[in-house]
Parts: structure tokens; C-alpha cells; sequence
């Protein structure tokens, strides 16, 4: 839940994340506008299922991103963002997504969109097959299996550096293939490793594409997410 310093020095939720995020959960990313014709957004439109943003410049480098519901004669518009059907915003969502929000431009909706679906999706991961075997946990022959059966993933932890000193990372997902050892190499010298759900299991691909997007700083904040959702599902009535 997103929080705001009212004028009153009060910490409120944040209503515009609180709103996108629901509409993110219940109908999926938008389509943006690189994945849009214009008939498909005329009849977006018809529906009330499409939004437009547009951003005004503080003139320092920040600003403030304003969402609208678009209308006819927004088709060279390029801040759209359509939501797949059967769906509908309604105006009281409308109104507080155009609430004082926190991003400063489409990216950061972007961000923030990804950020919430893969969450969702590795919950959804851990709720329905519990946590994934590491490799302590596999030898080759189970991995084998778990690649054939779809529920093996390849992790590599990506390390950025300035000056030698270490300053910043994130976490890649992807889809292992035949031929992937328990550890191994990518690319020139990235290293990564794989883990795998127990059976029975099969991880789609579109769980896999949502999870190639770089949410968690280190496999270590992965693991905590992990048992977190662990602990809950154990605590829960």
C-alpha cells in the first residue's frame, strides 16, 4: 500500500496506486500504445476501458503525470493505455487515479505496473506449488525432469559496479531449456543457476514473462518474499 504526507503531516494510502493496482489485478497490463491499432482503440474507447495520461513539466527535470478517460481523436495519442476486455473504469476510478499521485512520468506507471504483477505472479507461484528447490536441493536428473515438465527456472543475480565498488543489482528470471545444467554460465561471463517446483506443476509462459521483468534486488529478497508468503498461507484461518 502506497503512502502520502497530507498537509495535516498525516500518513494516508496513496489512492492512485491503490486504484491502479486494483485495476492491474483484476484485469492484467494495459496494452500500450506500440500494441494498439486504431479500431482496436476506438472500440476501447466505446467501452470505457481506455485511459490517456499526459504530463506536465515542473521544469527542473520532475513533474506530474494526469490521467484522463480518452476520447475520440486521442488515435495519435501516445501516452494510451488500454485495458484487455471484459472491462470497464468506472468515473470514481477515473477521478482517483487522477488523485495526487506518485509518478512523474509513463515509465514510472510502467514500473509500477510490472512491479505489482510480478509480485502477484510469484505469490500466486508460491501459494499454489510452495517454495522452489535451489540447487543444494537438485541433481541433474531432477532438473531434467522439472525442464521437460515446465517448472524449472533459470535465476541469475546481475551485479552493477562504478569504480570497482559495488552499487546496485536485480534479479533475472527465464525459462530453462534442454541442455541447462544445475549452475552455468549466460552471455560472456554472467553466471546464473536454476530452480524448480515440485511437481505436479507448469509454470506458463506468460508467468515466465511476467517474471523476466527485474523486480527484486537480490535471490535474497526473493527468499524473504518467499517465506513471508509462506508464513501468511501457515498463519491464515
Amino acid at each position: 500500500m502506497g503512502l502520502e504526507i497530507t498537509g495535516r503531516g498525516l500518513l494516508m494510502p496513496n489512492i492512485s496506486e491503490e486504484c491502479w493496482q486494483s485495476l492491474i489485478t483484476r484485469y492484467g497490463p494495459p496494452l500500450e500504445p506500440d500494441n494498439l491499432d486504431e479500431d482496436t482503440l476506438k472500440l476501447a474507447i466505446a467501452e470505457r476501458r481506455a485511459l490517456v495520461t499526459v504530463r506536465v513539466s515542473d521544469g527542473c527535470g520532475g513533474g506530474d503525470v494526469y490521467f484522463y478517460r480518452a476520447q475520440m481523436g486521442h488515435y495519435k495519442e501516445r501516452a494510451i493505455f488500454v485495458f484487455l476486455r471484459p472491462c470497464e473504469i468506472t468515473d470514481e476510478e477515473v477521478a482517483a487515479l487522477d488523485y495526487p499521485n506518485p509518478w512523474e512520468s509513463d515509465s514510472d506507471i510502467q514500473r509500477f505496473t510490472w512491479r505489482i504483477l510480478s509480485l502477484g505472479c510469484w505469490k500466486s507461484l508460491i501459494t499454489r506449488y510452495g517454495a522452489p528447490l535451489e540447487p543444494d536441493s537438485l541433481d541433474e536428473d531432477t532438473l531434467k525432469l522439472a525442464i521437460a515438465e515446465k517448472r524449472a527456472l533459470k535465476v541469475a543475480e546481475v551485479r552493477n559496479y562504478y569504480l570497482g565498488e559495488y552499487k546496485s543489482g536485480y534479479v533475472l528470471f527465464w525459462r530453462t531449456e534442454v541442455g541447462d545444467t544445475i549452475k552455468g554460465f549466460y552471455m560472456r561471463n554472467g553466471t546464473y543457476f536454476c530452480i524448480a517446483f515440485p511437481q505436479p506443476c507448469e509454470i506458463t509462459d506468460n508467468e515466465a514473462n511476467i517474471l523476466s521483468v527485474p523486480r527484486w534486488k537480490s535471490w535474497e529478497e526473493v527468499c524473504e518474499f518467499t517465506d513471508a508468503i509462506l508464513s501468511e498461507g501457515l498463519n491464515s484461518p
